[in-house]
């Protein structure tokens, strides 16, 4: 299994600080009265085919959802303490220091999360159309709703040339549709790419120019746009008071190609035929929907999931006071076969790790790890932060208390962690009692020696 770098772990960990940070500037944009214009609500699915559509991602925009967004308590986090504006600073600085490894960057870092603050405003939406027997009606298409506006034309277009790198040779075309489209050189040899302003809106085409006639003829109505797309329809819906902002899938049984079932099969996902994902307000709370469809017996990772059900009414029992939990039911042998199945299918060494940690407590520890330990754990497993003190109550009132939202606070200790308890039942408690009592005695004579 290769490693993912270092550099692609430390952008990553920053993502969760950029995605906050363009939702409170998206906020504050709004309340300052930045809109000059009612906001869009014309579908982006437009500028998807319905024909052979394998991915598709909709962002419809915080704009489009205002009152739900306000309700939240994400958005009282993110404006009605100090986080908000620190998250904002901090990701134009990093955006800052990335750019300036360029020697002649067209953007700079507080344009960039003005760029981004634009998109969660305002919405985007990217679509891959995949068709084995008609290769000229497959596309790739992004599109940024606004970004062609006058207000933020100009930014976005240094954006594109900044994207396009040193060898992008931008070079204005006209395709026979009539469309004129920017054509820029790829990073392979032979690659070209384009974009355009459609109206108010950015369109992008990265796969190849020939796109640009897919999404010109969708816009004509020559061809069938994905806004009743059965898939998209489904996944737009508001369901249990959820008010779907995001949406997205992957349809790879019907994807064409190969290498995508090969791609699922390496991430130990095989058996999965599509993914879709829904994200949007409900109520105060923000709500995350990802869903795997495959056919049982489930496989690799997602034999995960085949694990023992419980209802609310069947919980173990908690102290009052508590205002959040995570319970779930799973058989801790069963997840254990599965992801060390798992590992030594995506690296054998990682295999040899853990057969040679299991038989180091066979027989140091006299115990078998799945028999005498895991076996009697579960199914159900609560996760609570016990309710606070009174004292830590009182000073939660002040001003102060924002701090405790710092995420940079509690990295340095200067603001305090929250605490966890976890219960996990246990089917025989005496059996347990020993197998622990064997494992610590065998550990303590180990550290005697």
């Amino acid at each position: 299994m290769r490693r993912i770098p270092t550099t692609l772990r430390f952008v990553g960990s920053w993502c969760v600080v950029l995605t906050l940070s363009l939702l409170h500037s998206a906020t504050v944009y709004a309340q300052a009265g930045g809109a000059k214009s009612p906001p869009d609500t014309a579908p982006l699915s437009r500028y998807a085919p319905r024909e052979g559509l394998v991915v598709y991602v909709e962002f419809a925009g915080l704009e489009n959802h205002g009152d739900a967004w306000r309700k939240t308590a994400a958005y009282k986090m993110l404006n009605e303490t100090t986080l908000g504006v620190m998250l904002e600073d901090v990701a134009a600085q990093f955006a800052e220091r990335v750019l300036s490894r360029r020697p002649e960057h067209k953007v700079s870092g507080a344009e960039i999360v003005k760029v981004v603050e634009h998109v969660a405003r305002s919405g985007f939406v990217f679509a891959v159309a995949a068709k084995a027997n008609d290769p000229k009606s497959s596309s790739t298409v992004l599109v940024l709703r606004g970004a062609a506006q006058r207000d933020v034309r100009a930014m976005f277009g240094r954006l594109m040339l900044e994207a396009g790198g040193p060898k992008a040779k931008p070079e204005l075309a006209k395709r026979e549709s009539g469309t004129q489209v920017v054509l820029m050189n790829g990073s392979r040899p032979g690659h070209r790419w384009a974009w355009w302003p459609e109206k108010d809106d950015l369109v992008i085409v990265p796969d190849r120019p020939e796109s640009a006639d897919v999404v010109t003829e969708l816009l004509a109505g020559k061809r069938p746009d994905a806004t009743e797309h059965p898939i998209r329809a489904e996944l737009a819906k508001a369901e249990n008071g959820m008010e779907p902002i995001g949406l997205g899938f992957i349809d790879a049984a019907s994807w064409p190609e190969p290498n995508v079932a090969a791609a699922l099969e390496k991430v130990q996902l095989r058996g999965a035929s599509r993914i879709d994902f829904r994200w949007g307000p409900s109520g105060d709370a923000l709500v995350n929907i990802l869903r795997i469809k495959a056919k049982a017996p489930r496989q690799g990772l997602l034999a995960l999931f085949d694990q023992p059900t419980f209802d609310k009414k069947a919980l173990p029992p908690m102290p009052e006071g508590i205002n959040a939990f995570s319970a779930v039911s799973i058989n801790p042998a069963k997840v254990f076969d599965t992801l060390s199945s798992v590992a030594k299918g995506l690296d054998p060494s990682i295999g040899g790790t853990i057969d040679a940690a299991v038989e180091t407590i066979r027989t140091k520890g006299r115990l078998q790890l799945r028999k005498d330990i895991l076996a009697h754990l579960g199914p159900k497993m609560v996760v609570y932060s016990p309710a606070a003190p009174a004292s830590a109550t009182a000073k939660s009132a002040t001003p102060d208390a924002a701090k405790s939202l710092n995420p940079l606070g509690m990295l340095l200790g200067t603001a305090a962690a929250p605490r966890f308890v976890a219960l996990i039942e246990i089917d025989n408690a005496a059996a347990f009692e020993r197998s622990l009592d064997s494992l610590m005695k065998r550990n303590i004579e180990g550290k005697e020696k």
